[in-house]
């Protein structure tokens, strides 16, 4: 997984490491200023270990959340890459003539283009460079009649094969392309059983109109170089016999140093070292591998976005969570604030008292639920794993360090921030109330409601206004009713922004979704 709607994973984790990092600076450096209230802020952690706790379980919930959510976008990303990369093993880029035949293939090229290219990349960080033909035709198995109508044929030198992957059986055993002779080929699992053949068995090879037999060698179960999943392997100097086109081919397989992924990160030197033959001999070339990772990638990006929008409504609840938890705080430590603040203490540093140990609990929640998103993150992927049994999918548990620090910071900048707002919410309390431990005066909810309804009848007053204006030819009267007051112009900048807020998740919604099905 390298993007979460849109961004890449390293930038939005590098912004969110330094937005966290200069937070809990500005807060050290506030702490060191204010000793005594950090005391009084940390002393309470170890005298309530249950209530502490609680906390904590309750503040972590968003960071579980965005951790098990990266933790499944990771692990099927991973999945999607291992199965793709099956199909083309070692093979990192494929080069090619740019002029293509009636049918839409690339046209043949002479033999020695693979000697050039070879050359070319003497420098680079490659490991193998082999020529082959690629084709893909009907076949037809003579014993039991069974067809595939898009069989890969592939021809390659076993010369020159170098750095790719061996061929093996069933029992592991590694297939040698030299043995095979005239008119035998090596047919893939997948091949053999679609086509109903075994050793021995004669196979139809339609190239044109008239059918060519080859004969079954044998089965291989394991082998990336093949680029289709129902393949036969052949001797390149006999499909060049059979096609006509001795001494010419149609594809160069290039493997890259590294490992069946680590190959990838070298397609940028290779293609810089390819510049100059590619455009002498008019060749273009496909990078297969990134090509496949980053479609793998999308794919599991697209799942960990989708986890992150159902399970946005969990994070809201987790937010409200996090307020309701410091107005309990608040409520039950109301007489202690109000002699503190009898005795001197200041409105901000009751907000400062709040906010360190507001700071003490979201660094632990956010590591714990960082760890515990894993877990949850592991068992949804049991869950995923037998629910897509059926489409030969292997679901392999993967989580990348990266994800696990953006869930740390992306919790932990969330809580936090949340955090300083409660902090500053419950501070506003009345001093000689709360030393006497009475509730607080009824809400100013009724205020509320008589800004809404005058708001609404403004706007009837208008609308009404502007059709006598219409009415009457002039725009007066419109004029007048539109000149509102401060306060009405503050609810519609709000109502404004909260309807653009409501389109902005909307859209972004409907574009994850477009891409997830796509």
């Amino acid at each position: 997984m390298d993007s979460l709607f849109g961004i890449p994973i390293g930038t939005l984790t590098t912004y969110l490491t330094v937005i966290l990092a200069i937070a809990l600076a500005l807060t050290a450096v506030i702490a060191l200023r204010n000793p005594v209230v950090l005391k009084m802020a940390t002393r309470n952690i170890p005298r309530r270990r249950a209530q502490s706790a609680l906390i904590v379980l309750g503040l972590m919930l968003a960071t579980l959340l965005f951790s098990a959510s990266f933790a499944t976008g990771d692990t099927l990303a991973h999945s999607i890459r291992v199965q793709a990369l099956a199909e083309v093993g070692q093979v990192d880029e494929v080069v090619f003539s740019d002029e293509l035949e009636a049918s839409g293939r690339p046209r043949f090229i002479p033999e020695d283009t693979a000697a050039a290219v070879r050359d070319a990349l003497a420098d680079a960080p490659v490991d193998g460079v082999t020529p082959s033909i690629s084709l893909n035709v009907p076949a037809i198995a003579v014993v039991s009649q069974r067809s595939e109508p898009r069989l890969g044929v592939q021809g390659f030198d076993p010369a020159q094969m170098a750095g790719f992957d061996r061929y093996l059986d069933e029992d592991g055993n590694e297939l040698d392309l030299g043995s095979l002779g005239p008119g035998e080929a090596y047919f893939s699992a997948e091949a053999a059983q679609e086509l109903g053949a075994n050793a021995g068995d004669r196979i139809a090879l339609f190239f044109e109109e008239t059918p060519v037999t080859i004969s079954v060698a044998g089965v291989f179960e394991k082998g990336g170089n093949a680029r289709d999943s129902a393949a036969a392997i052949m001797l390149l100097g006999d499909l060049q016999e059979i096609l006509g086109e001795q001494g010419r081919i149609n594809l160069i397989g290039i493997s890259n140093d590294g490992d069946l992924i680590a190959g990838e990160t070298h397609t940028d030197a290779v293609l810089d070292a390819l510049a100059d033959l590619l455009d002498a001999r008019a060749l273009d070339v496909d990078e297969v591998k990134r090509d496949i990772l980053e479609i793998a990638d999308a794919q599991g990006s697209s799942f960990a976005s989708i986890f992150l929008l159902f399970g946005s409504f969990s994070i809201m609840a987790g937010i409200l969570l996090i307020s309701l938890i410091f107005v309990m705080l608040a409520a039950e430590r109301k007489r202690e604030l109000g002699i503190a603040r009898a005795v001197g203490a200041q409105r901000g540093h009751i907000v400062r008292l709040f906010m360190f140990e507001g700071a003490a609990y979201s660094l632990a929640a956010a590591a714990v639920g960082s760890f515990l998103g894993v877990m949850v993150g592991l068992v949804m992927v049991r869950v995923l794993a037998a629910a897509l049994g059926s489409f030969d999918l292997d679901i392999v548990f993967s989580f990348r360090w990266q994800s696990l620090l953006l869930a740390y910071s992306l919790g932990m900048v969330v809580t936090y921030l949340v955090v300083v707002v409660s902090a500053v919410r419950v501070s506003s309390l009345n001093i000689v109330r709360a030393v006497r431990d009475i509730p607080e005066p009824p809400s100013q909810g009724h205020r509320l409601r008589e800004s809404w309804t005058a708001l609404l009848a403004s706007y009837a007053n208008g609308a009404r206004a502007l059709m006598r204006g219409r009415v009457h030819h002039t725009l007066r009267l419109w004029l007048i009713s539109a000149g509102c007051s401060w306060i009405k112009l503050a609810w519609v900048l709000f109502l404004s922004g909260y309807l653009m807020v409501l389109l902005g998740i909307g859209l972004v919604n409907t574009g994850i979704g477009q891409e997830a099905l796509g």
